[in-house]
């Protein structure tokens, strides 16, 4: 640190400035101008040539992976019709299937029903509950509701993956 009692040096201030001044260019610059004044090569030839061979095999290579990847592939696109055509004829024989299996559901039920008649049970509760207890017929009303969430983060333990409640 400087001592305040000393008295400051105006001529100090004024070398910097003389510097920045009559020296403008770094010492690299002034090297190299020196060097390109004298006729010196400051750049091996050789290393400028292996530098511009070396950006124009990467760009070559990289074109090329950028020409590759942008253009579709006709095999792929081929590929890709048949599958769309086979999901489509897929979905239509599910829906012809869907379409037979309600027709044999309602001729199975007319069938019972007509069976029932002929045996002379009129109501056929016992049958009718039979049905809904093996899942033959279709229910309505309240049933099981599952909830599951998420336990809450307690500092103590590592967090839970997740929690459930099973109600009627």
């Amino acid at each position: 640190m400087r001592d305040e009692s000393e008295p400051r040096d105006p001529a100090a201030s004024m070398a910097m400035l003389q510097e920045v001044l009559d020296r403008p260019l770094d010492p690299g610059y002034e090297s190299a101008a020196a060097q390109s004044a004298r006729g010196e090569v400051g750049v091996n030839v050789a290393e400028n040539t292996l530098i511009i061979v070396t950006c124009l095999i990467l760009g070559f290579l990289f074109s090329t992976a950028a020409i590759t990847l942008r253009t579709p592939d006709p095999v792929d696109a081929v590929e890709r019709t048949e599958l769309a055509e086979r999901i489509d004829a897929e979905q239509a024989l599910g829906d012809v299937y869907s379409a037979e299996i309600e027709s044999l559901r309602a001729d199975v039920a007319s069938l019972e029903e007509a069976q029932l008649q002929r045996a002379g049970i009129v109501e056929g509760d016992e049958i009718r509950d039979l049905g809904e207890s093996v899942g033959a017929t279709a229910l309505s009303g309240p049933g099981v509701l599952v909830t599951m969430n998420d336990a809450p983060e307690t500092k103590t333990r590592l967090p839970r993956t997740g929690s459930w409640t099973l109600s009627a």
